[in-house]
């Protein structure tokens, strides 16, 4: 099943306090003004990625209460406190007039979902920075500084379109939502490479065993096939073996490249 990801408004129903109260004072302490709370519901796709302690860790995590929204009282932004595993997060969004979706994400870097070794726990904070939106991940700011991240990224992102009113709800949570679509379809597209390039490294792993098949066969005559076609196959999963670094670094270099990446239809 394909993965989903939608936002709801869950201001009037969500019965529990909401986390990380104090990053919510020091948002208020700026200027930013609390419009409600935001859940997140996810369904679909795979938590294979994960070890058996983290899924544990996911599926807690998933349980949490409502993220807080808040709007800059400029209007010029809007930004969620929320948490990643026991990590908190701070998700600041623009739209500008020209459509451009400007996005700055600041996490802490300890106490965050862990994947398994060799997949980096970043990359879907990222995955969204395409043509048309600019995504920046920051860790370990404070929230004076997160702020003043953000707005100095609007103003290099912005050249002559400006951003639009940032101040109802209902305007937050499609933002929301578009934004976790087009993250959705770049994974989606991600995918999609890797399965591409995985198909092509098991080509790659094959080779050494069709020569040295074909090398037998030419030396022993056809008396030996079923010998050199069974010594070809066993250096197949040792040539695997000898792949698994650059696999897992072209598989990184594919997650930080952008030409592959969809464009934003805000």
């Amino acid at each position: 099943m394909a993965r989903t990801i939608e936002h709801a408004d869950v201001t009037g129903s969500e019965w529990r306090s909401a986390e990380l109260p104090e990053l919510v004072h020091d948002l208020g302490r700026l200027g930013h003004r609390v419009l409600g709370r935001v859940v997140q519901r996810s369904g679909g796709g795979s938590d294979s990625q994960f070890d058996r302690e983290e899924r544990v860790r996911l599926h807690i995590w998933r349980a949490r209460p409502a993220a807080t929204i808040l709007a800059a009282a400029d209007g010029e932004s809007y930004v969620t406190v929320d948490r990643y595993g026991d990590a908190p997060v701070l998700r600041f969004r623009t739209s500008l007039t020209d459509g451009t979706l400007v996005e700055t994400t600041v996490l802490t870097s300890h106490g965050i979902l862990r994947p398994r070794p060799g997949l980096d726990p970043f990359e879907g904070f990222t995955l969204g920075d395409g043509p048309g939106r600019s995504v920046a991940l920051l860790t370990d700011l404070p929230v004076v500084a997160a702020v003043q991240a953000h707005r100095d990224r609007v103003r290099a992102a912005a050249g002559s379109a400006s951003p639009r009113e940032h101040t109802v709800l209902a305007d937050a949570v499609a933002l929301w939502n578009a934004a976790a679509e087009h993250t959705l379809e770049s994974a989606r597209t991600l995918g999609r490479w890797r399965r591409l390039t995985g198909i092509g490294w098991l080509l790659v792993a094959m080779v050494p065993g069709v020569c040295l098949t074909l090398a037998l066969l030419v030396a022993w005559a056809a008396a030996s096939v079923p010998l050199a076609i069974f010594l070809g196959a066993l250096a197949a999963p040792l040539t695997a073996a000898l792949l698994v670094r650059p696999i897992r670094a072209c598989s990184r270099a594919l997650g930080r490249a952008r030409w592959w990446r969809p464009p934003y239809a805000g």
